[in-house]
């Protein structure tokens, strides 16, 4: 799954997050390469905490995740600010 389409919807409901996210920690930067290196770490940690799949066992590069930890993700990310919850199909 790629989580690019999860941190843009989060972007869009909680202003904080995308405030921290493009600007970091004092909202003030702008410095392309930071910004590229947060939306990684953001990225990977989504991939973490919906407990994706990496690529060979011995590697940390991710591959992909189940529709359950999709649903996590989404649910734990999206719906605190929709008030929806979020199933895979």
């Amino acid at each position: 799954m790629d989580l690019s389409p999860v941190v843009t919807a989060r972007r869009q409901v909680d202003p904080v997050y995308a405030l921290e996210l493009t600007g970091g920690p004092s909202g003030q930067e702008n410095d392309p390469d930071a910004l590229r290196e947060r939306l990684h770490n953001e990225q990977l940690r989504l991939h973490e905490e919906g407990d994706g799949d990496n690529t060979h066992w011995w590697t940390d590069v991710p591959d992909g995740m189940d529709s359950d930890g999709q649903n996590e993700i989404a649910n734990d990310e999206i719906s605190p600010h929709t008030g929806r919850q979020y199933e895979y199909q």
